[in-house]
């Protein structure tokens, strides 16, 4: 049977301090523990130097407490960063945006990593990966939200390096394409302004909405712009329309999980 002896470099060293030796196969070892840790942590590394290095590293950190945050999942760390910071930062339709995005194409792909061990090249392939089915628009609110999450974690000392430091946007033509606008011709203007004067027996009109949809062709309103405007907003003599509201669904949190309720503003 064999027996691995190991070659211990002695120094002396006081508690705490850690110990560093080469075993026989050639690597070198740093060993550490501290008062408050259970266990000894064993750092390796092909040379001396190279040990001595991750020794002062795992040092700094332990006195920074990041060995404590590195249990930490990535979901746990990120819900209570988005809304209790994040929620109350910004507008009520803004925040519905991001949480939809931090739901649907950011925690179920970070969620089950712990928040330390989270590296660049990961984010770095979460956003090509976005890239090919979501916008350019969602995929830099991704960019955005996890910039401004890892930036607050480096910041409290919760993690030692911002692993978006390194990342990058892809670039626009890795991206679907665009929808194309569709543009409605003469005719089909016509067409619409006909049936909307169609009316029943009684003279109501047969589509309720359908002038309203007129008004949209002929002003380009937008339909929350059309749904927040009141009667004090139009002037009948001047023929003219003042659009200073837009009207828009956000959640009302007060009510059960997927409640909403509409806000002009």
């Amino acid at each position: 049977m064999s027996n691995t002896t190991e070659k211990v470099t002695k120094t002396n060293r006081h508690y705490g301090e850690g110990s560093i030796y080469q075993r026989k196969d050639g690597r070198w070892v740093a060993k550490y523990r501290d008062e408050a840790m259970a266990k000894p942590q064993y750092l390796y590394g092909s040379t001396e130097a190279e040990v001595r290095r991750k020794l002062r590293d795992w040092k700094k950190q332990t006195a920074r407490g990041l060995t404590a945050c590195k249990k930490v999942f990535f979901r746990d760390y990120a819900d209570n960063w988005f809304y209790t910071f994040k929620q109350h930062s910004v507008e009520n339709s803004s925040f519905d945006r991001y949480e939809s995005i931090y739901l649907h194409h950011i925690k179920p792909n970070l969620g089950d990593i712990q928040i330390a061990s989270i590296r660049s090249e990961e984010i770095q392939n979460l956003l090509i990966e976005k890239s090919k089915t979501l916008s350019y628009s969602v995929v830099k609110k991704i960019n955005f939200l996890l910039s401004e999450l890892f930036q607050y974690a480096h910041s409290e000392g919760d993690i030692a390096k911002n692993p978006m430091r390194n990342v990058k946007m892809p670039k626009k033509t890795l991206f679907k394409q665009k929808r194309t606008i569709l543009v409605m011709e003469d005719e089909e203007v016509q067409a619409l302004e006909a049936i909307a004067k169609l009316t029943h027996r009684n003279g109501t009109p047969l589509f309720m909405h359908a002038n309203a949809l007129v008004f949209l062709v002929h002003t380009g309103l937008r339909c929350g712009e059309l749904q927040a405007l009141k009667w004090s907003d139009i002037d009948f003599a001047n023929k003219t329309v003042t659009v200073s509201k837009n009207l828009s669904m956000i959640v009302n949190r007060d009510r059960k999980p997927g409640q909403k309720h509409r806000n002009a503003k």
